[in-house]
């Protein structure tokens, strides 16, 4: 059991909205795209949407209707969704958002369904003037030389994954921090200094955190 499922009081304090002491085993999600403490399972998600009730009311669902994560058809009750990700369930499509508490939540929308922001994690120069870039999803995009930096944001229109825009992680920008003790505190850019970045919050307060730990927004994001 400990296999598939977690002990509730060891999953993720990220999971909004499952109550620890409800049930002794919770849904362990399988290895994704993104590190296992950001990530919670697509079947734990269905019944925290309220469109199920039971672990086998949720195996119907993806068995009988179009469930699709990111365009892509799936049937898997630990599939692992993460931060950005959308949620197609028969024509109702959520994305995945961290809100301000710092906790995966799931917001319903109408338009950008197509849409998918990621980071650029890593960046290698390839030949015949390629470029690959790594992507905090677990993606990998060979892309036409152009201005791609480690740190900024891309939006790809799936499924195809063409990059619609770019978002620089520079002074200025809009972002969101997803690691650390203030996951979910947003903010402007105020000073970028190697590994380290400053920004003023929604308090008019700055705040120094690792470069590391911001997602740069676009605007469908904000």
């Amino acid at each position: 059991m400990t296999k598939t499922y977690l002990k509730s009081y060891n999953m993720p304090y990220i999971w909004e909205g499952v109550l620890r002491k409800k049930e002794k085993y919770i849904l362990k999600p399988n290895p994704g795209s993104y590190g296992k403490e950001f990530v919670i399972p697509l079947g734990i998600v269905i019944k925290l949407l309220r469109l199920a009730k039971t672990t086998k009311e949720v195996k119907n669902i993806l068995q009988n209707k179009n469930v699709l994560v990111n365009k892509k058809k799936v049937n898997d009750v630990k599939y692992a969704l993460g931060f950005t990700d959308v949620l197609d369930i028969n024509g109702l499509v959520y994305r995945v958002v961290l809100n301000e508490k710092g906790r995966l939540n799931f917001v319903q929308i109408d338009k950008d369904q197509n849409l998918k922001p990621a980071k650029v994690i890593g960046k290698t120069i390839l030949k015949k003037e390629k470029v690959q870039l790594n992507l905090n999803d677990s993606r990998n995009l060979i892309v036409n030389e152009g201005k791609y930096n480690v740190g900024d944001t891309i939006v790809l229109e799936l499924p195809k994954q063409n990059i619609k825009e770019v978002i620089e992680l520079k002074k200025g920008t809009n972002i969101i921090i997803t690691k650390g003790k203030r996951t979910g505190d947003k903010g402007v850019v105020k000073e970028i200094k190697e590994k380290q970045l400053i920004y003023t919050n929604k308090e008019n307060k700055d705040v120094k955190t690792l470069k590391d730990y911001v997602f740069a927004l676009p605007k469908i994001l904000q």
